[in-house]
């Protein structure tokens, strides 16, 4: 199993356990607490479906043009933009959820830092996954012009 997987897999684990952990603090805002504890188990269940999904048709997969995947393109994009704002909203919560603790005892956890390593990641994907659509929309248009 690649290292990076599993690196992903204990860092969410981690912040999922100290998510469930603030439950119980006081001093916490439970509305963002229940959402990120929400949006957690769905991240780590979806991750453990893609993981299953991908070992299983890892092997099947012929070339891509052959199998005619290109004709799902579409539910591809809304699958990705619909991934992407559920990380936006995830990326939110955490930064509301930093907002929040500043002054609250029981959430000084060093596992908390795994929740701000997940948030800063996803906000990275953020930010390339932006970049990468922009010049892609750059490219497409500057080919249609021609």
């Amino acid at each position: 199993m690649n290292f990076w997987i599993i690196l992903g897999w204990v860092i969410m684990i981690i912040a999922f356990l100290y998510i469930r952990k603030m439950k119980g603090c006081e001093c916490t805002d439970k509305k963002v607490v229940d959402k990120l504890h929400t949006i957690e188990l769905f991240f780590m269940g979806f991750s453990a479906f893609l993981l299953v999904i991908v070992s299983i048709f890892h092997r099947n997969l012929k070339n891509p043009i052959e199998t005619g995947v290109f004709k799902y393109m579409p539910l591809i994009y809304v699958f990705f933009a619909a991934l992407s704002s559920l990380y936006a909203y995830f990326v939110y919560l955490v930064y509301e959820f930093y907002l929040g603790v500043s002054d609250c005892k029981c959430a000084d956890d060093p596992m908390k830092y795994a929740l701000y390593v997940q948030g800063g990641l996803y906000s990275t994907t953020l930010a390339i996954s932006a970049i990468i659509s922009g010049m892609i929309v750059y490219t497409l248009a500057g080919t249609k012009k021609r």
